[in-house]
């Protein structure tokens, strides 16, 4: 059997590209472009295909025919943050409306009141069909969860008569409501601290931001993580002056059960929509909220 010399047909093949080179430019690139052409046209027709498929399967999904038999969408929300709570209320309008749009909009949705110890047990015991309530996919993740709709800066926050300090060798305050799973502000801070060991900070945990702030206020602690959304519900009630170092961001999202993939999904559908078509920038506005704290969407 003849062996076949490689080396001889590639150099055979780059001189006749050198011969014959490809151009999109000119009349030698017009078959080019139109291959070029057909070939976009086809993935585009490809993308249009997939996209128009994953609609219909997740509005065929048994969570959602229950929800259509009760005509309802529950939805678990919490009301001790107003601005975010009037942009999560309008969310969850916009996921009813999508899920129900031929009931009647006066009663397919239900609002249950939820707050950050109760969010996840009412999603286990099926009293809500989602939850729109500052909840983070670093919380817990056994749930399934959309893309984020929401961006909160997690500050440093110090008094605001308190003197000058360094950040080092520091005790830090930082809630950590349960045992169950780590706080979104304590994973931040362990993240930190795991790039810049040599700054030796270490986190003292309170049930709740009150007590933390208390802590503050009586000098047990210097400085303390506070997400932004909390820096501006509390910034009247104590003598609190936020920094401009972050430590990163807590990106809320729209929280379904383990077994409700497809909820979440929609959430996301519901939510590109909104962000395609510039309301949610109005929902923003709104609702008194800063549009920059739209999270960056990535592939």
């Amino acid at each position: 059997m003849k062996k076949i010399d490689w080396r001889k047909r590639l150099r055979r093949l780059e001189f006749n590209f050198r011969r014959h080179p490809i151009t999109l430019v000119g009349d030698e690139g017009r078959p080019y472009r139109k291959a070029l052409l057909i070939l976009c046209g086809l993935l585009l027709v490809l993308l249009l295909a997939l996209f128009s498929r994953e609609e219909p399967q997740l509005m065929a999904s048994p969570e959602v025919d229950g929800i259509q038999d009760r005509a309802v969408l529950r939805v678990g929300i919490r009301y001790d943050i107003p601005d975010l709570s009037g942009l999560e209320q309008a969310l969850a309008q916009a996921m009813a409306q999508k899920i129900l749009p031929e009931a009647d909009a006066a009663t397919r949705l239900s609002l249950v009141e939820v707050n950050p110890m109760t969010a996840f047990p009412k999603l286990d015991d099926g009293s809500v069909d989602v939850v729109i309530a500052m909840v983070s996919s670093t919380m817990a993740s056994q749930y399934y969860y959309s893309i984020p709709y929401y961006s909160d800066p997690c500050l440093l926050v110090t008094l605001e008569e308190g003197p000058a300090f360094q950040l080092l060798n520091m005790e830090l305050g930082v809630v950590q409501s349960n045992n169950i799973r780590k706080s979104p502000e304590l994973l931040l801070l362990e993240a930190y601290t795991a790039t810049h060991a040599e700054l030796g900070l270490k986190a003292k945990t309170y049930a709740s931001y009150p007590d933390m702030l208390d802590a503050l206020v009586r000098g047990e602690i210097r400085a303390a993580l506070l997400p932004e959304t909390y820096v501006e519900l509390y910034g009247s009630l104590y003598p609190i002056a936020p920094s401009t170092f972050s430590f990163g961001t807590i990106d809320y999202a729209i929280c379904a059960p383990s077994d409700a993939s497809s909820l979440a999904s929609i959430g996301t559908l519901v939510l590109n929509t909104l962000m395609e078509d510039g309301q949610l920038s109005a929902l923003y506005r709104a609702n008194g909220l800063d549009p920059a704290r739209i999270p960056v969407q990535t592939p």
